[in-house]
C-alpha cells in the first residue's frame, strides 16, 4: 500500500513544483506583467514595438540634460529620439509641437529593463498619456501619443529616481 501511495504522490508533487516554479518565473518576468500606476488605463494604451532606424534629422547628440529638438515625422507630427544607457535617459528635456508625437526609444542597456511612460503635468499624479513595454535591452520601441500644448512628465517605471524628464508641447 505504501508503494502505491508513493507512485501517486511523486507525480503530484512534481506537478506542484513545476507549477510553482512556472508561476514565480511568470510573475517575475516584466514582459508578461503589465505595470502601471493607472491599471484601468493599461488596456487603453497600446505601445507599438518595432525596429527603428533613426533618420539623420532625428539624431541628437547624447548629452545628459540636453534638450531634444523636435523633427517633423513622415506624414505629419513630431518625432523625438530618446536613449536609455547606463540607467539614465540621454535627454531630460524634450520639445514638440501639439498633435501626434512619436518617441523612438532606444534601450542600449543590455539585460536591463526600461520603458518610457508619459504623464500629463509635472509628475506621475497626472493622467497617463502612454507608455512603452518594460523590456530588457538592447531593444528599440516606438511610442506615438497625441498631445495638446502643455507640460508633460516622462519616466522609466523601473528606475523613476534616475530616469525622468519633461516634455514641453507648444
Amino acid at each position: 500500500m505504501g508503494s502505491d501511495l508513493r507512485a501517486f504522490a511523486v507525480p503530484i508533487i512534481g506537478v506542484f513544483v513545476v507549477t510553482v516554479i512556472y508561476a514565480v518565473v511568470t510573475l517575475a518576468n516584466p514582459k508578461l506583467v503589465p505595470f502601471s500606476n493607472h491599471p484601468k488605463e493599461v488596456s487603453a494604451v497600446v505601445p507599438v514595438v518595432t525596429p527603428v532606424t533613426p533618420s539623420a534629422s532625428a539624431a541628437v547628440s547624447p548629452t545628459a540634460g540636453a534638450t531634444a529638438a523636435a523633427s517633423p515625422a513622415a506624414g505629419g507630427g513630431t518625432t523625438l529620439a530618446l536613449t536609455a544607457q547606463s540607467i539614465l535617459f540621454d535627454k531630460t528635456k524634450l520639445e514638440a509641437k501639439a498633435g501626434a508625437v512619436t518617441i523612438e526609444f532606444d534601450n542600449k542597456d543590455g539585460g536591463i529593463p526600461h520603458n518610457v511612460h508619459v504623464y500629463k503635468g509635472s509628475d506621475t499624479t497626472g493622467d497617463s498619456v502612454g507608455m512603452t513595454d518594460i523590456t530588457a535591452g538592447p531593444t528599440k520601441q516606438t511610442l506615438t501619443i497625441n498631445v495638446a500644448a502643455g507640460a508633460y512628465y516622462y519616466q522609466c517605471d523601473v528606475h523613476p529616481t534616475t530616469m525622468s524628464g519633461t516634455l514641453t508641447v507648444s
